[in-house]
């Protein structure tokens, strides 16, 4: 074994390691995320060597895994996103919120008001299949979990600091500003 080691180059060798250390660093992150995964404040950042950026809600990953010398990102959507382990030039948690905007889908029925608001916020328009409402600062902590008993809800935001926060109702988003 060692004569076998002595014949690779350094550089064959020292490539072989960092291979194992991604692999592991890699496994390390798919344990961390299903251990958060519960967390929808958070995203998987996985930036290439080519500069491009790959950004995930982790509430939108299913599972990563590896195939050969691939990386796998399978999405709830059923999707699935391979990068190649040795494309990948860093691989993070980022701990902002992203929350996409209904621009592209009728949902004007889903509104805050007032807007901005300082004591109460009136949501109307929410799905029925919906069970919670979910405030989220702009930082992406969670603060206040609302239960939803009808399409309209009342909610007491006076406790909260001034800024932007961001509303979430069963798949539908919009944001208001606490004065």
């Amino acid at each position: 074994m060692e004569k076998r080691l002595e014949n690779w180059s350094k550089f064959e060798f020292s490539k072989l390691k960092k291979m194992k250390l991604k692999l592991f660093y890699l496994a390390l992150f798919g344990l961390f995320l299903t251990q958060i995964a519960e967390s929808s404040a958070q995203g998987l950042v996985i930036k290439l060597k080519d500069g491009s950026t790959n950004i995930e809600n982790l509430n939108a990953i299913q599972k990563l895994s590896f195939l050969e010398m691939d990386l796998l990102e399978t999405l709830t959507t059923g999707t699935v996103n391979s990068f190649s382990l040795s494309s990948v030039q860093k691989l993070y948690f980022d701990m902002t919120i992203a929350i996409e905007e209904n621009e592209g889908i009728a949902t004007t029925d889903f509104i805050i008001f007032p807007n901005p608001a300082s004591e109460i916020i009136n949501i109307q328009g929410i799905p029925g299949q919906a069970e919670f409402i979910f405030i989220y600062r702009c930082d992406g902590k969670l603060v206040i979990t609302e239960p939803v008993t009808s399409g309209k809800v009342s909610i007491n935001i006076s406790k909260l600091t001034h800024g932007l926060y961001f509303v979430m109702a069963q798949g539908l988003s919009s944001k208001f500003i606490k004065l």
